[in-house]
């Protein structure tokens, strides 16, 4: 909800609000790591300290669920050798640890970043990219009215 200049309120969608992007910081490789640094749009509406800890506990999650370990590699082998049937029976580290993602995104999105006016998306809808922050409390402007231009820009020779 986003109040006008009258004092009413009206629902919004995310797409109607301005958006930050955590780009992510490639310095250890291919790894799924976010940057830490703390977004300047973020001032008046979130600790600093509060930011880096969800990042720092985000990016701690990949690096688990990414980690090679004993179990991984028979569960690799195993899905290999039963042409990955397998993964009708158990389901692998890598969707668990995405869905310990999703739900740890979910509860700070509750308690955390929606009452203080910010929406985290999860990254995997940007293939991991990015992680999209929306201002809920900042709507879009409204677009710039097109000029019908008869004229073609480029003019031939």
């Amino acid at each position: 909800m986003v109040s006008d200049n009258a004092g009413t309120e009206r629902l919004i969608s995310l797409n109607e609000c301005k958006k930050v992007f955590i780009q992510r910081d490639y310095s250890k490789g291919l790894t799924v790591k976010f940057c830490a640094d703390f977004p300047l749009e973020f001032e008046g509406k979130i600790d600093s300290n509060t930011w880096t800890s969800f990042i720092n506990q985000l990016n701690e999650l990949y690096l688990v669920a990414d980690s090679v370990t004993p179990a991984s590699i028979v569960e690799t082998v195993v899905g290999f050798l039963s042409c990955y049937t397998s993964r009708l029976c158990f389901r692998p580290k890598w969707e668990e640890a995405l869905e310990r993602i999703e739900e740890m995104i979910q509860e700070h999105n509750q308690e955390v970043f929606v009452p203080r006016c910010l929406h985290v998306r999860n990254p995997i809808e940007k293939g991991f990219r990015v992680i999209e922050i929306t201002l809920l409390d900042e709507p879009l402007p409204p677009p710039a009215p097109v000029i019908n231009n008869t004229q073609p820009v480029l003019q031939p020779r």
